[in-house]
């Protein structure tokens, strides 16, 4: 009993402690802007612009806990960098364990051609993620469409309640809000540039290190790849506390984890991350995610999707 709360605690502690802190710090920035603590000026501004105020909220908060985590997630990500994939054998199968040790060479030759082939697999794996979060957003957004139709909601009520689970599955309390009440597009100079350092930045970042850096990284300790993958994608899913958000990380988390471990390098699931972030607040944000909300859009994406995973697949042969 002891041994495995040990493993539980070594495993998720530091996502538990990440989130408590940061919802602690989100809540304690809210409150203290609200009721003028601040300044009277900061609570006029918080209110004239919710937006920009729970970008804020999120952006501060959420870097001042990845430091809670920080030097944890820094040893466990050298340790991996530095780290052959011969030391997985334990728990790896005998072809799993050649393919990873064969895309492992690939990312870690000099050369041009080595070069190339790199930039070409990062490409395809960008394009892959693009189509992918683009279609897990629409299918949401219709299922959403699907139900609320069914229950007899109100047009108006209709848009509000789509606007909401898209804003969830994508950004999370601020482009929720902001999508739920219409002002996600042209939602302001400041709102625009809080929403990409946020989403594009400091997000993908402390995400990443936590959920692939660490809790990952931990987790292949004991289990399979495939495994791991599928359990920090899970965690990282309810992290984000709703049932769209949840569904949305963790299908992202899976494919994140995956690009991880065929690198070896954070930076690489750090861009697609950042990327996706921004490619679906961007199209939010100039009004062209409404257009793309139809089932044959949604499919596309998927089929895209489901190209890019099988040029992917078969780059491992």
């Amino acid at each position: 009993m002891e041994r495995t709360s040990g493993k539980f605690f070594y495993f998720f502690a530091p996502v538990l402690l990440f989130a408590i802190a940061q919802d602690v710090l989100q809540s304690a920035l809210r409150a203290a802007a609200g009721s003028g603590i601040l300044t009277e000026s900061v609570r006029i501004w918080a209110q004239a612009e919710p937006e920009s105020a729970a970008a804020l909220y999120t952006g501060v908060a959420m870097t001042v806990s990845v430091l809670f985590v920080w030097h944890a997630a820094r040893r466990q990500i050298a340790a991996r960098e530095g780290r052959p994939e011969t030391q997985y054998a334990a728990v790896h199968g005998a072809e799993d364990r050649e393919t990873r040790i064969r895309l492992q060479a690939l990312w870690t030759q000099s050369g041009g051609d080595a070069s190339k082939r790199r930039t070409a697999r990062f490409v395809i794996m960008l394009l892959t993620a693009l189509c992918l979060a683009l279609a897990v957003n629409l299918g949401i957004s219709l299922l959403s469409e699907a139900v609320q139709g069914a229950l007899g909601m109100t047009e108006q009520t209709l848009a509000g309640e789509t606007a909401r689970n898209l804003g969830a599955a994508v950004s999370g309390e601020l482009a929720a809000r902001s999508l739920a009440r219409g002002t996600l597009q042209g939602g302001g100079t400041l709102f625009l540039i809080l929403g990409i350092l946020v989403y594009g930045v400091i997000s993908p970042v402390a995400e990443e290190a936590v959920f692939r850096g660490l809790l990952f990284e931990r987790l292949r300790e004991a289990m399979t790849l495939r495994g791991a993958a599928l359990c920090s994608a899970l965690v990282f899913g309810v992290y984000h506390g709703n049932a769209a958000q949840a569904c949305y990380g963790a299908v992202m988390g899976v494919m994140f984890a995956y690009c991880y471990a065929e690198s070896g390098r954070i930076a690489v699931p750090v861009l697609l991350h950042g990327a996706v972030n921004l490619a679906v607040f961007l199209l939010s944000y100039t009004g062209g995610y409404g257009a793309l909300v139809q089932p044959a859009w949604a499919v596309t994406f998927l089929c895209l999707a489901g190209i890019g995973a099988v040029c992917l697949r078969r780059g491992t042969r």
